[in-house]
Formats: C-alpha cells, sequence, structure tokens
C-alpha cells in the first residue's frame, strides 16, 4: 500500500545519504559470503546472481572495512563496480565548484582589470616630437587624470584631448583613444615658422 510504498522510499534515501558500494562478488561459494555478511549484521541488497559463480549486491559504504575480512574467509573474490550516494556526489561537486569558482574569480579579475587604464603611450602621428617630449604629454595627461590605474568610464576623451592641447601649445592636435587597458595619445605638433634665411 501507500504506506509501504512512503518507507520504501525513505529506506533509498536514507541509503543514498548514507552512500553505498556495488559489488560483484566471484567464486566458488559466493553463498559463504553473503551468509558471513548476514552473521556479522552487515546488510547487503538487490543481490543478484550472474552465472554460477558471480553476485552482485549492494552494500552500505559504512560498513566498507567489513569487505576484506568477508572475501578472505568466504574465499571469494570482491570487487567495487560503482560507488554511489551523496558523499561520493559531493566529493565530485566540491572538486567542480573549486574550479567553477576559480574560472568565476578570473574572469572577474579580467572583467575588473580591464575597466582600469594599465599604459599610456604617445603616438606621433607626423614624424619624432622636436617641440615636446613624450614625457610631457604624459605628465600632462596625468594631471588630467588619464594615468596608469584610472578607470576608463571616468575619463572623457574630448576633454582630455582639449586640456592637452590647452596644456600644451607647441600641439596642433590630440586625439585619444583606448585599446583594452591602454591608452593612446595620438599627437601632432604645430608646424614651426621659417628660420630666417640671411645672406
Amino acid at each position: 500500500g501507500k504506506g509501504g510504498r512512503t518507507v520504501a522510499f525513505l529506506s533509498d534515501w536514507l541509503k543514498y545519504i548514507r552512500g553505498y558500494l556495488v559489488l560483484d562478488i566471484s567464486g566458488d561459494k559466493c553463498e559463504d559470503f553473503l551468509n558471513l555478511a548476514f552473521v556479522q549484521g552487515i546488510s547487503l541488497w538487490d543481490v543478484n546472481r550472474f552465472g554460477e559463480f558471480s553476485v552482485r549486491a549492494k552494500m552500505p559504504l559504512g560498513e566498507y572495512r567489513a569487505l576484506r575480512s568477508l572475501a578472505r574467509k568466504s574465499n571469494c573474490r570482491v570487487r567495487i563496480m560503482d560507488k554511489r550516494g551523496w558523499p561520493f556526489l559531493s566529493r565530485r561537486l566540491r572538486g567542480r565548484q573549486i574550479l567553477l569558482l576559480g574560472g568565476f574569480f578570473f574572469l572577474l579579475a579580467i572583467y575588473i582589470l580591464s575597466a582600469f587604464i594599465w599604459v599610456v603611450e604617445v603616438r606621433p602621428q607626423n614624424g619624432p616630437l622636436r617641440q615636446v617630449q613624450p614625457a610631457q604629454v604624459i605628465a600632462a595627461a596625468r594631471v588630467e587624470g588619464l594615468k596608469t590605474g584610472a578607470r576608463k568610464s571616468t575619463l572623457d576623451v574630448r576633454d582630455l584631448e582639449l586640456a592637452l592641447e590647452k596644456h600644451l601649445p607647441q600641439l596642433a592636435w590630440v586625439g585619444i583613444s583606448f585599446h583594452g587597458t591602454r591608452a593612446e595619445i595620438n599627437v601632432v605638433e604645430k608646424a614651426l615658422p621659417p628660420k630666417d634665411e640671411t645672406f
């Protein structure tokens, strides 16, 4: 009836929570193994015979230590075919959890790091610079907030470009672009006035 099914369900659930082993017992006298287990109070269930010299059965994980003694006394060979239940599942999940957490934190670290500037470079557009040094451009950018460790979302590129042109009047044009964690300051110097030629 319904009560019997409930008891069976609870019994199966308890077996799963505690964990159990699926055994393959082989030898001339498999019955000796089963009888010894019975005498020692070890519960075996789902006992099925496979051929003349082999039996498949399930055994509680907590009684695993008795296996060697039972196998030796009954002169049977016992192999663990499977390990089932919560203790084994949780062990597998724990390993995967660590792996998943590691992957998650790695991606999170990449995401966080990519939100910041870690390299600032100056790129002259018309040959080498003659009126300003790259270090001067980087120093001016730092004053305006464009520096290593600056958060990209807080930087207004157009405002930075105008501020650098104001800081460094030798520059005709400044263009700033972000490439991942790298900020690139492209600059064009103003043309130098022609030198007076005297004869």
